[in-house]
């Protein structure tokens, strides 16, 4: 099983669960490749340039990973009823000018992957605006996501509860 990696000024991950996380994104989005949640990776030497602070991340047995292949409309569709409400839905479908939910979505379909579309659900534009209620939504649907950038493997976590955390000496 591999093994993941955070950096940090604090060992303050050791003692969150999902119900104390700020999941608050950054102001500059650039700054997030992805979405709400924890972040880790399988470069050691790469986790250190986040933190001196070093944790090891183990997904336990059974860890939910997010497949992470082409979005489909109705993939969308399910994922906007289970969590937005309806005026959400209503100012997603406004905002692009069009008559329907399905034709709001169908640009969201032609992304590279179902987080790339998931993601464009999220924030200012999308129909969930709260950091805490995506990392809710996805945490319903799975514990977490790997992705592959740069050179190295990140492993994106919304459920704290499924993964063994320990501080690296």
């Amino acid at each position: 099983m591999t093994r993941w990696y955070h950096g940090s000024y604090s060992t303050a991950l050791l003692s969150l669960n999902n119900d104390t996380v700020l999941w608050e994104r950054p102001a500059d989005r650039d700054q997030l490749r992805e979405c709400p949640g924890v972040y880790f990776t399988d470069k050691k030497s790469e986790a250190v340039g986040y933190g001196s602070f070093l944790i090891s991340c183990v997904p336990k047995m059974g860890f939910r990973y997010m497949h992470n292949g082409p979005p489909t409309l109705r993939g969308l569709k399910q994922f906007i009823r289970e969590n937005a409400t309806s005026d959400d839905v209503d100012r997603f479908i406004a905002d692009r000018s069009v008559s329907d939910l399905a034709e709001a979505l169908l640009p969201l379909t032609h992304a590279d992957t179902s987080l790339d579309a998931l993601v464009q659900l999220y924030g200012g534009t999308g129909v969930i605006r709260s950091a805490a209620k995506w990392a809710e939504a996805m945490r319903r649907r799975r514990d977490g996501l790997v992705v592959k950038r740069d050179g190295s493997c990140h492993l994106i976590v919304w459920n704290l509860d499924a993964v063994r955390l320990k501080e690296i000496e």
